[in-house]
């Protein structure tokens, strides 16, 4: 159940779930009163899928059901279904599915994110959803500075991640799986940097991350959108205004 006062989640199963496995709740917050609620799970059934909200008087499945007071009520809007490990960002259709243009997001004022040019991190947790030869664009930008050339951090081909400062690459040893979530971390200093793919050994060299100076760009390279779109979903992008150790980036991205 979700709770629609303070965006709790409370049990996941209950009857009528045994086709179903892995189930897992995400609420987030949005504007104005409104909540955005998403349930993922793992099914093998090919019957129709039904969704049913019931507006209950308690935290609890199979709670008191609301009938209602003639006044008060909940806005509904937005329904979505999908395939995928995590929820997209909202998708508009009517009566048939739709292909819609990439997501891209740009920062644009630094101050917001409290951003610090000495020393940072930068977080990603994403899913790419083909393998090598399936797509042309294998080097999609998760995160990137002012300049095309330089990633924050990135995919390659080979499945691996890498980060760029003037075009010099850092990449993991380690490699993700398509179509399966990743996280994935860089740190940097005038020390150097580092990068860290699902908890893995961290790579590190002694070369400075090229920081941004006026803008940040979630899901393509630099200005352009057009430009490394990165093929997949980001389910969720950080930013620390401090260096984490190597410890600390295993176990972010564990």
């Amino acid at each position: 159940w979700f709770s629609v006062t303070d965006g709790a989640i409370g049990a996941s199963t209950g009857t009528g779930t045994t086709a179903f496995t892995n189930i897992s709740g995400k609420v987030s917050q949005l504007a104005n009163g409104w909540y955005r609620c998403a349930i993922t799970a793992t099914t093998t059934t090919t019957t129709v899928i039904r969704f049913l909200v019931d507006p209950s008087t308690t935290n609890a499945i199979g709670g008191n059901l609301y009938t209602g007071d003639g006044v008060s009520g909940i806005y509904l809007f937005g329904a979505q279904l999908e395939v995928g490990a995590f929820p997209s960002s909202y998708i508009p259709t009517t009566s048939a599915s739709v292909t819609r243009s990439a997501d891209s997001t740009l920062i644009t004022d630094l101050s917001k994110i409290a951003f610090n040019p000495i020393e940072g991190t930068f977080y990603a947790e994403f899913m790419r959803t083909f393998s090598d030869g399936a797509n042309a664009a294998l080097n999609g930008r998760l995160i990137s500075r002012d300049s095309m050339a330089d990633g924050i951090i990135g995919t390659s081909s080979g499945n691996f991640i890498e980060t760029y400062s003037g075009g010099v690459a850092l990449r993991t040893g380690n490699q993700f799986t398509p179509s399966v979530a990743a996280k994935a971390a860089v740190s940097y200093s005038s020390a150097g940097r580092s990068l860290c793919l699902n908890g893995g050994t961290v790579a590190s060299d002694a070369n400075p991350l090229v920081v941004p100076t006026q803008l940040i760009s979630i899901g393509s390279a630099g200005s352009s959108s057009n430009t490394n779109n990165f093929n997949g979903f980001i389910r969720d992008i950080r930013y620390i205004p401090r260096r984490l150790s190597n410890a600390e980036l295993q176990a972010l991205t564990a």
